[in-house]
């Protein structure tokens, strides 16, 4: 017979704080746990808190996609110049984007190095654990947390996509895919 008493609660403990788990759409500040059980929002600062946090979990998405697409490009580009061109794309030579481009085009498709793999992989990873989470928090259906989800993408879109490759876009090739969020 086990005399453990763990599990009983006495008038002096501290009140247990519960989870509020909804599932229908709710503006509830207080009560709200945001993905764990020890994420929970208890007060307005909590809250506020909690909402800066997830703002900045959409802008570091924003940021780890941005980052994919300038890995790409470099190791791109250093395979076509370990090929045969001398620069690479953003430098002064006249015409070297098209000497990557029309190469690029007779390359096909080629190996990625073991050390760029590994970094492709992490930041995919990232991006992937990421994206799920920030899913998990519009699970909350709370309307304030969605809103900073949405802010820190549109924020951090704003900040780290400040510029476009008409090409790209026009032409289709545009790197940008359906994610969770």
């Amino acid at each position: 017979m086990s005399h453990d008493h763990s599990m009983h609660s006495s008038a002096a403990a501290a009140p247990m704080r519960r989870c509020s788990m909804n599932m229908l759409w709710n503006t509830q500040v207080e009560g709200t746990c945001v993905v764990f059980r020890q994420w929970h929002i208890g007060n307005m600062g909590e809250f506020i808190g909690s909402f800066i946090a997830i703002l900045l979990l959409g802008l570091l998405f924003e940021y780890l996609r941005v980052l994919q697409v300038k890995m790409e490009k470099r190791i791109a580009a250093s395979m076509v110049r370990e090929r045969g061109v001398e620069h690479a794309p953003g430098t002064e030579s006249p015409g070297e984007e098209a000497l990557l481009l029309a190469r690029a085009s007779r390359m096909g498709v080629a190996k990625v190095a073991i050390y760029p793999r590994i970094i492709r992989a992490c930041l995919y990873a990232s991006s992937t654990a990421l994206s799920a989470f920030l899913m998990l928090v519009f699970m909350t259906y709370n309307a304030y947390l969605i809103l900073a989800v949405v802010l820190g993408a549109g924020i951090g879109q704003f900040i780290f996509e400040a510029n476009i490759d008409p090409e790209a876009v026009l032409f289709g090739v545009n790197t940008k895919g359906a994610v969770c969020h």
